[in-house]
């Protein structure tokens, strides 16, 4: 496979990971106040394990699948940043711009992590916490 290959792979799955983590997070957080049957939750999670096993088979850790996937993420959460931008231009000093977009970006980046699916196996809300 070529790396050309393996970084539209990685692209797809980037985009792939935000999809199924948030309707990961959105079946967990229902099994959690009662509304999703927990086997419901559970079978999902699994089938996300599965879906990972099956992206990580011959890729080989290339880099140009995890750069496709993470250009995918940083694409697909762009909008997030974006909001705050309007935010950062209110400042009248560097220091002041520089501040926000420094709180920007790391809402940006934990609003991405809250997405991304967990695709190990174990307790769900234990490994978003991390």
């Amino acid at each position: 496979m070529s790396p050309l290959e393996k970084f539209v792979i990685g692209g797809g799955r980037g985009f792939m990971d935000l999809g199924q983590g948030i309707k990961q997070l959105g079946l967990n957080a229902g099994a959690a106040v009662g509304l999703v049957d927990d086997k419901t939750a559970e079978d999902y999670n699994a089938a996300v394990r599965r879906e990972a096993e099956l992206y990580e088979y011959g890729l080989d850790d290339s880099f140009a699948a995890g750069a496709g996937r993470v250009g995918a993420q940083i694409a697909a959460t762009l909008p997030m940043g974006g909001a705050g931008a309007g935010y950062v231009k209110a400042g009248t000093t560097v220091a002041n711009q520089l501040g926000r977009a420094g709180l920007v970006g790391a809402a940006t980046g934990a609003g991405t992590s809250a997405l991304n699916a967990v695709t190990e196996e174990g307790d769900y809300w234990g490994q978003k916490a991390q």
